[in-house]
C-alpha cells in the first residue's frame, strides 16, 4: 500500500462526505485532500463554521477491514481519473476505464455485495459497488459519446436488468432507462422495443415521479401519443412580455444580453429573470422579489426545522466536523430518522399563532446565522424581519405542504423550483414564476413544481420573455 494511498484512507475514514470522489464531477481539477486540509484551516482560523458537532465524536465504521476500506479508495481514484478523460474528451481511455470497473463489478464477492446492500441507502454511496456502478453508468455515457449504441444499450440493461445491483445507485436508475429507450428508438430503430422498456422502467419502483414523467414525455413521442398516461401534470399558466436585447455578436457565446433602464434612465445590462421580477413589481401588483429557485424554500425549511435537520443524536449522519448537513439528508432516511419530531413540527406549523413563529425563527436566525449550512441561504435577504415580511405572506397550508414535499423526498424534489419568487406585504399574496427565454423549454422537475404550487392556490406561472432588438432603444 502505497503512502498516498494511505493518506487517502485516513482522509476518507475521518470526512466521507469531503472525500467523496463524485464532488470531482463538476470541478475536475478540484483535489479532494488540498481541499480538505483547505477546509480544517479555514474552521481552524474561524473563517467558518459548520453545523455538525465539534468536536464529531463518530467515525465511518461500515468496514469490517483495511482491504475492504482500500477498496473504496482504488474504486474512488478510479472515478477521479474516468472524470479527468472524460473532461479532456479522452473517451478511449474513458472507455477503458470505466470497463475495468464494470469487470470488478461483476466478478465481485457476492457476500460483500449483499453486506453493502443491506446498509441504509445513504452510506452505501461510500462502498466500492456504488463507485463501480456509477462508473459504470458513465461508461454508457461514453460509449454514446463513440456511437456505439448497441454496446452502450448492452451495458444499460446490465445496470437495470441485474437484480443485485438494484440497490445501487437507485436514483439514477430513471435516467438510464430513458437513455436506453432513446438509444433503441432513435439509433437503432427498435421502436416496440422502447416502448416496452418504457413500460418497464414505469413500473420500477426506484424510479421517481420526475423521471417517470419524462420516460411518459418519450413514450407519448414515440408512441404518436397513443400512450396512456399515468402522470398527469397541469399545463402551468404562460405569459409573455418583451425584453430588450443588445446585439448578439459581442464576441462571447451568450445569445441573449437584456438591459433595463436604471433609476438614472440609463440602460444596464442584467439577467433576463431580472427583466422579468421587474415587470412583475411594476405590473402585476407586487411588492418584492428575488431570483433565488429553490434557495427561499430551502432557506424556509432550513429556519422551521433547523433542530431536526442539524439534530446530533441521530445516529451514523455525522462523521465529521466539516459537515454542512448530515449524510441522510439527500435520501428519504430524512424524513424517517426523525418521523416522530417532524410530525409534530408540522402540527406545530399549521396551528402555532404568527407570533410564536416569528419568535422560534428570530432566534434560530440570531443563533445559527454565523454557521455554513447547506440549506440556509443568509445572504438572502437583508435580516430576519425582512425574512418575515415574505414568510408571513405564504399560505400556511400551501407553505406546509411544500416544506413536507421536500422533506419527504429530499432526492427527488430539492430542486426543479420556479427560477423567482415574488410578494406583496400589504395583501399578503405571493407568486412563483418560471422565467424562460427563447427556446427554452420546461424541464419534469419544473413541470411537477409549478403543478404542485398551483394545487396549493399558490399562482405559479412561465414568463416567456421575446427578445426584442435594441434598435428599439434608439
Amino acid at each position: 500500500m502505497s503512502r498516498l494511498a494511505s493518506f487517502q484512507a485516513l482522509f476518507t475514514l475521518y470526512a466521507p462526505r469531503e472525500m467523496c470522489s463524485t464532488l470531482v464531477a463538476d470541478q475536475p481539477g478540484l483535489v479532494l485532500t488540498q481541499n480538505l486540509l483547505f477546509t480544517l484551516l479555514r474552521m481552524d482560523q474561524g473563517v467558518v463554521q459548520f453545523p455538525a458537532p465539534n468536536p464529531c465524536q463518530n467515525i465511518i465504521s461500515i468496514y469490517d477491514s483495511k482491504d475492504e476500506l482500500m477498496a473504496y479508495v482504488e474504486a474512488k481514484e478510479t472515478e477521479t481519473q474516468l472524470f479527468g478523460f472524460i473532461h479532456n474528451n479522452k473517451f478511449t481511455e474513458a472507455y477503458e476505464c470505466a470497463s475495468e470497473a464494470r469487470e470488478k463489478l461483476i466478478n465481485s464477492c457476492e457476500d460483500s455485495r449483499a453486506k453493502a446492500a443491506s446498509l441504509p441507502i445513504y452510506l452505501r454511496r461510500f462502498t466500492t459497488f456504488e463507485v463501480l456502478m456509477r462508473c459504470t453508468i458513465c461508461g454508457t455515457e461514453v460509449l454514446e459519446r463513440q456511437k456505439k449504441y448497441a454496446i452502450a444499450i448492452s451495458w444499460q440493461r446490465f445496470l437495470l436488468k441485474t437484480p443485485e445491483l438494484k440497490p445501487f445507485c437507485s436514483s439514477r436508475r430513471g435516467a438510464l432507462w430513458d437513455r436506453l429507450a432513446l438509444n433503441l428508438h432513435a439509433h437503432m430503430k427498435e421502436r416496440e422495443e422502447a416502448l416496452q422498456e418504457i413500460e418497464e422502467g414505469m413500473n420500477d419502483d426506484a424510479v421517481a415521479d420526475k423521471d417517470k414523467l419524462m420516460l411518459q414525455d418519450r413514450a407519448i413521442k414515440i408512441s404518436n401519443r397513443d400512450f396512456l398516461e399515468k402522470i398527469v401534470v397541469m399545463e402551468p399558466i404562460k405569459k409573455e412580455i418583451c425584453g430588450i436585447t443588445l446585439a448578439k455578436d459581442l464576441g462571447d457565446s451568450r445569445i441573449n444580453r437584456f438591459v433595463l433602464k436604471d433609476p438614472d434612465g440609463r440602460f444596464v445590462e442584467c439577467g433576463v429573470e431580472e427583466v422579468v421580477r421587474k415587470h412583475y413589481i411594476e405590473n402585476e401588483g407586487f411588492s418584492s422579489g428575488v431570483h433565488a429557485e429553490g434557495s427561499i424554500w430551502h432557506t424556509v425549511l432550513g429556519l422551521l426545522f433547523y433542530d431536526i435537520l442539524f439534530d446530533h443524536n441521530v445516529e451514523n449522519v455525522w462523521f465529521s466536523e466539516l459537515q454542512t448537513n448530515p449524510v441522510d439528508l439527500n435520501s428519504k432516511s430524512l424524513y424517517y430518522n426523525r418521523r416522530e419530531r417532524f410530525d409534530e413540527r408540522f402540527k406545530w406549523v399549521e396551528l402555532a399563532a404568527e407570533e410564536e413563529l416569528a419568535e422560534t425563527i428570530r432566534a434560530t436566525w440570531n443563533a445559527q446565522k454565523s454557521l455554513e449550512t447547506s440549506e440556509i441561504n443568509w445572504e438572502l435577504f437583508e435580516d430576519v424581519e425582512h425574512f418575515l415580511e415574505f414568510f408571513f405572506c405564504c399560505p400556511r397550508l400551501g407553505l406546509l405542504s411544500v416544506l413536507k414535499r421536500i422533506i419527504m423526498d429530499y432526492r427527488n424534489c430539492r430542486s426543479g423550483f420556479p427560477d423567482l419568487t415574488t410578494w406583496n406585504t400589504l395583501t399578503r399574496t405571493i407568486a412563483v414564476i418560471e422565467v424562460k427565454g427563447p427556446g427554452d423549454r420546461l424541464s419534469t422537475k419544473q413541470r411537477l413544481w409549478l403543478d404542485f404550487f398551483s394545487k396549493q392556490s399558490i399562482r405559479a406561472e412561465v414568463c416567456h420573455v421575446i427578445a426584442r432588438s435594441n434598435l428599439d432603444l434608439r
